[in-house]
């Protein structure tokens, strides 16, 4: 079988053909040089690590989740306290009833 190069595709007009081991790589419609590149790699850079808060700014975040929870906190005890709406509410035992 006859050696036919390696199967190339032209930038400029699409035309798929074989390179016919040839150099310069020329397509066969437009002529247009088929230029080889060669993919490279990016290089990775060095993680970058962000420099440590200060003391203070993390206790002033710390504070400011203890006031957010504290409040959440209390606004569920508030909750609990507000009668319960007898519409809404279907006990287990009535609920069993229902579907006897």
């Amino acid at each position: 079988m006859v050696d036919r190069g390696t199967k190339r595709k032209c930038p400029h007009c699409g035309t798929s053909y074989y390179d016919l081991n040839r150099q310069p790589i020329t397509c066969p419609k437009c002529a247009a040089a088929y230029e080889m590149s060669i993919p490279v790699r990016p290089a990775r850079g060095r993680a970058v690590v962000p420099p440590p808060r200060p003391r203070d700014e993390l206790e002033r975040e710390d504070a400011a989740e203890d006031e957010e929870v504290e409040s959440a906190e209390s606004e569920f005890e508030e909750a609990e306290d507000l009668p319960a709406d007898e519409e809404t509410f279907v006990s287990p035992d009535d609920e069993n009833e229902d579907r006897d």
